[in-house]
């Protein structure tokens, strides 16, 4: 009997370790710059802010509709628009999934740039600040 007991413990052990060794972690959604492409912008009037955060202009159906964005790479050449009124870049690029919120930062209060891989850029104005 005593042995029984000892097998029947240790299978009892076996089985809860092997539960909470094989409990299934959530994925954690990948973002970022090296997310997958979730939209492409094709020559777009973009104001550039500065340190590679655009706010770019698209035509949609109800208007213009306005975005801010974030390259994955920045060019120190950039200028930063002059008037932000008169965009003076073109962009074409992959937009990303933006990663969300920082820990710490309340949700309300956010507003994440969106990851964009600029695969063309122009720069069309003359009144530019560097």
């Amino acid at each position: 009997m005593k042995r029984i007991g000892k097998y029947v413990n240790g299978l009892l052990a076996l089985s809860v370790l092997s539960m909470f060794s094989c409990q299934k972690k959530e994925a954690t959604p990948a973002c970022g710059c090296g997310d997958v492409v979730i939209r492409k912008v094709e020559k777009v009037e973009a104001v550039h802010y500065g340190r590679g955060i655009f706010g770019i202009r698209e035509k949609g159906t109800n208007g213009n509709t306005y975005q801010i964005v974030e390259a994955c790479e920045v060019d120190s050449s950039w200028a930063i628009t002059g008037d932000v009124q008169q965009p003076d870049f073109i962009i074409t690029g992959n937009l990303k999934r933006s990663c969300g919120r920082p820990d710490g930062i309340n949700t309300m209060l956010w507003i994440g740039n969106q990851p964009i891989e600029i695969n063309e850029i122009k720069f069309k104005g003359k009144e530019a600040v560097i």
